[in-house]
Order: C-alpha cells, then structure tokens, then sequence
C-alpha cells in the first residue's frame, strides 16, 4: 500500500522503517471507507510519520499512544495566527494522529478507551447525544468530535454552572451563540451551525424540545466570495471611486468599469459607434428628430406606415412640451416620460418587430432604413 501511495524511494523507505508500518495498511483501508480523497488519505499517512519521529524524540514507544499522547503532540505544534483566527489554525500535521489511534485500538494494540462516567447533568447529555451521533446516525469519528466539542460550548454559553433546561432554549440563544463563534472564524461558525441543528433535531427525538426549533439555526452562505457585503453605502462608493481616479493608470476607464454604462445618443451613423475596450459597454441611443426626418422623407412612397410612425411620434414629442411647461426637474421629468412616454414608445417597437417578422419591410425596401434607425 505504501508504494502505491508514494514513489520517492527515500520516502518509501521511512515510511517501511516507521513503526507504524504495519498498520498503513488498514489505516488507508479506514479512511476510504470513510470517503476520504486520495490525497488527504496520503497526507494523513504522512502526519504518522511525523508523530514517530516525535515518539523517537521524547523517547516514548509506539505502544504508548493514545489520545492523551496525541493531544500533548498536536498542542506543541506551531500553530498559524490570522486576523480572522485570534487562536490560531491547527497545524497540518495534527490531524492524522487520530485516525492512527482509533486503527490501533480497533486491532487490539492499545487498549480499550474507558469511558468517563459522566458526573453533571450536561455530561450525561453530551453522552447520549454522542451515542445518537455513532450508533443511529453513524457519523465518522471526526464529525462526532466536533459536534460534540460545539454542543459543549453551547451548554457552558447557554447554562454555565447548572444543568441544561432545553425548554428554556429559544432561537435568540442559538443567534446570539452562532454568533460568539463567529470571532473564530467562517469555518468555526459553519462547523458550530451545523452541530447545533443536529443537537436540536436530537432534541425533538427526545421529545425535549418542540418540533421546529432546529429551523431557527440561520442558513449560512458557501458560495464563493460569500464574505463580501452585499452591497456599499454611498460613503464606501465614493471612497471607491476616488481611489479609481487617483489610480496611477487608466484612471478614466478604472472608473468607467465601475460605474453604470453610459448613454451615447447619436444619428445611427455606423462611424459613431465607439471601439470600446475589453470590459468597457455603453446603451446607445439613437436621436428621434433623425429618425423622424428620414420618414417625412419616404412619406410620399409609403404613406400609411409612414403615417403611424409620425402621429407615434407625435405624442412623444406632446408629453415632453408638457413637462418642460410645467417645469419639472430631471427626476420628476424622467418619471412623467416613463409614464406617458414609455407605453407610446413600446407600442412602436412592437410594431416594428412585427413588420420585419411579417416580411412587410426588409432591406431592400423603401423605409427599412429609418425603421433600423428608430
């Protein structure tokens, strides 16, 4: 097994002459059953190379591993500091160990775990969750451990010093715990979020707490980016945009990518659309008065089409003499033409459509050309 894992000879040869050796085997075996990936399994194979030659160091036998041990072992690893993780993230090597513990034990190197006979009223609860978790929802190892580390957190949050009353436990609670684990980190939150709704869904089985509370845990987002607020108040826009326009570079299209595309009203003249660079865009109007003279123009030839589109045009140009009379400002005129003006111009464009989906107009026809233009 060892040689399908590596192929480095040096490696393959300290792994062979590691005491843990003859277990690698069924340790790999453990670990797929689980749904480990092939390479987490070869890095927690590593991490037992590594607690050997600590073993070695401090002068201890193989055989006197157990979780005790491990922990002194993964608590005097370095652990990293972040902003986000005020205590650190666990080394990488401290993960494996466990796993190799639990291979021992089950082929009878180490003896059995004696179970601490649970003195409070909360150690007997996490007990019996930690038997509901292994025997009825069969979780692996691991995820009992953590479910179990964040249900105990929750009742010295939530109860300290007294035994837990479920009853008593409202959906504030849960908030206001989530969000305690929040300091540690997203993933610590996430982790506490999905313990906490499996101890409730526990709960309503044992009939302790009502059906529906487990619903009160908050969903957590896991997309990518999910950090990122959801939007920015106009302070946090400006500051964006100043930083844009003091950029040493490209100033101008820095802040154009970050604001809304602009309008450009032209006469439809294929020289006046712009070349735009890569991600730069801009909604391109083209000019009604144009428009409008290019179909007085083919009126004697087409009089009837020509005719709807002049009286349309007609009225859009009615309602904008209204607004400048009764002197409105910009937003109030933009909403009297989106009230008035909007439905004359979609009730043109639909006619236009349907014209060329008719076959009534194409290019070779007189008015084809103002008919792209409006």
């Amino acid at each position: 097994m060892i040689t399908k894992l590596f192929r480095r000879p040096s490696v393959i040869a300290r792994h062979t002459q590691s005491p843990a050796a003859p277990y690698i085997d069924a340790l790999v075996l453990a670990l797929r059953g689980q749904g480990y990936a092939a390479e987490t399994i070869k890095h927690y194979v590593l991490c037992t190379e590594k607690l050997c030659c600590w073993l070695d160091e401090q002068h201890l036998a193989f055989t006197d591993v157990n979780e005790a041990l491990v922990n002194r072992y993964t608590t005097g690893l370095p652990r990293r500091i972040r902003p986000a993780h005020t205590n650190g993230i666990p080394h990488q090597h401290a993960g494996g160990p466990f796993h190799l513990v639990a291979v021992l034990r089950q082929a009878h190197i180490i003896p059995p775990l004696q179970a601490a006979t649970p003195v409070t009223q909360g150690e007997r609860w996490l007990a019996r969750y930690g038997d509901h978790l292994n025997q009825r929802q069969g979780a692996a190892w691991s995820t009992c451990r953590k479910c179990l580390h964040y249900v105990h957190r929750l009742i010295e949050f939530r109860f300290p010093g007294v035994d837990p009353d479920w009853s008593a436990l409202d959906a504030s609670d849960i908030v206001n715990f989530l969000a305690g684990q929040a300091r540690h980190g997203k993933g610590a939150v996430k982790t506490a979020a999905s313990a906490v709704r499996s101890l409730l869904r526990f709960l309503v089985l044992e009939g302790t707490v009502q059906s529906g509370l487990e619903a009160t845990v908050p969903p957590l987002p896991r997309w990518r980016l999910s950090g990122l607020p959801r939007y920015l108040t106009a302070e946090q826009v400006d500051h964006v945009l100043k930083a844009c326009r003091q950029s040493c570079k490209s100033p101008d299209r820095n802040t154009a990518v970050l604001l809304a595309p602009p309008i450009q009203m032209s006469d439809a003249l294929s020289r006046n659309v712009p070349k735009l660079e890569e991600k730069l865009e801009i909604l391109w109007g083209n000019c009604n008065a144009h428009a409008r003279r290019r179909f007085v123009e083919v009126t004697a030839n087409f009089p009837q089409e020509c005719r709807f589109v002049l009286q349309s045009l007609r009225e859009v140009y009615r309602y904008d003499a209204e607004a400048e009379a009764q002197g409105l400002t910009p937003e109030a005129r933009l909403r009297f033409h989106q009230e008035h003006t909007r439905p004359v111009m979609d009730a043109l464009q639909t006619w236009f459509e349907a014209q060329f989906a008719q076959k009534k107009v194409g290019p070779t026809r007189g008015w084809a050309r103002p008919s792209l233009i409006a």
